[in-house]
């Protein structure tokens, strides 16, 4: 009983103070008064308690037996909370493949553009080659340019057939 005297008044409806209690002067354990009123008052403070209480109930063995709709029930939300996770992961793999797909898209265009510049690279090296060549052949065939232009002659064959690989 002494617990239930040590509470505070603001948990304490005003429809329950009487005469000379006030919220701000809590009944104290000095005052005159009957154990029915104070077994009343408790009795009366705890039902206005358990009246404002949310409880939720399982369902146990106490409250009787189950019906086999109790059991449908439970099974279908089960069954339904499992499979709008199995939703929700599939929502997901389809966002994130279709981002990758993207990424990928994205990847494969600008390797293309970077082939397409060594493309062009390789085709004017190639170029420059068969000129280079040709130089070289016009020089081959006239003996006098061979002894005046054996540098160049020196240097395109040098340089002509190199070619880098695409």
């Amino acid at each position: 009983m002494s617990e239930e005297k040590n509470i505070p008044s603001e948990q304490i409806p005003q429809e329950q103070l009487t005469g000379k209690e006030s919220i701000d002067e809590p009944k104290s354990s000095a005052e005159p008064g009957t154990e029915a009123e104070q077994t009343s008052y408790i009795s009366n403070h705890t039902s206005y308690i358990q009246k404002d209480m949310e409880v939720h109930h399982h369902t146990h063995a106490a409250h009787g037996k189950k019906t086999w709709k109790d059991y449908f029930w439970e099974f279908l939300m089960l069954f339904l909370a499992v499979f709008c996770g199995f939703l929700a992961e599939y929502q997901l793999e389809h966002v994130i493949e279709h981002q990758r797909e993207k990424e990928f898209i994205k990847s494969m265009v600008e390797d293309l553009q970077d082939d397409h510049e060594k493309l062009i690279q390789y085709s004017a090296d190639l170029k420059l080659g068969l000129l280079r060549m040709d130089s070289m052949i016009t020089i081959l065939d006239d003996n006098k340019f061979i002894k005046e232009k054996g540098n160049q002659l020196y240097y395109f064959g040098r340089m002509s057939p190199r070619v880098n690989v695409f």
